[in-house]
């Protein structure tokens, strides 16, 4: 390395250092407080409730569930998933209601929203839409280990769609345009 250059390099640094006097050299915003999502007025309002999994950089299952209030379910099983392509099936209007009771109870809709995720960890993110409002849709997802409150959730909803009866409408694995925000 030329003397000049080293210099140089060495006077840049003092430079970029002194002012700072032990501070660091930049400061990054304070986050936003989390935004709290109002609950709607029941569980009533609750239209339907969308779970996915992510995929990872292994063989972690990816797939898509839907649960409307109407009684109709959907599963879109992507990568190593239980049953690849997209799936139908019928769930009782009670059932729903009484998911939606327990999200509503649990206090689902005061949870934080954004929530961390790591490159190779699968991430678990559940929406729940609304009819109310008032409210309006409610996404948490993350990493697991962090958001304990989500694990019960999402073992409730995996666990009732392992007692579907799926029929298969197609061995496409790409969820519907309006799969997130169907009502």
């Amino acid at each position: 390395m030329r003397p000049t250059m080293i210099r140089s390099t060495a006077s840049a640094l003092i430079f970029l250092g002194v002012p700072g006097c032990g501070q660091p050299f930049w400061n990054p915003p304070p986050a936003p407080p989390p935004e709290v999502t109002p609950a709607p007025e029941s569980a009533e309002a609750i239209t339907s409730i969308y779970l996915t999994r992510t995929a990872c950089l292994g063989t972690c299952p990816h797939y898509h569930l839907l649960f409307k209030a109407d009684g109709t379910a959907y599963y879109v099983g992507v990568t190593n998933a239980p049953r690849a392509g997209t799936y139908v099936s019928s769930l009782s209007p009670v059932v729903f209601q009484a998911l939606a009771q327990a999200l509503v109870r649990n206090g689902f809709f005061s949870h934080a929203t954004d929530l961390p995720s790591a490159l190779d960890a699968p991430a678990t993110i559940v929406r729940v839409n609304v009819a109310d409002p008032q409210a309006r849709a409610k996404t948490v997802g993350g990493f697991f280990p962090d958001y304990h409150y989500l694990w019960p959730l999402a073992r409730s909803l995996d666990s009732l769609a392992d007692g579907l009866p799926w029929r298969l409408v197609t061995p496409d694995t790409v969820p519907p345009p309006d799969y997130l925000g169907a009502g």
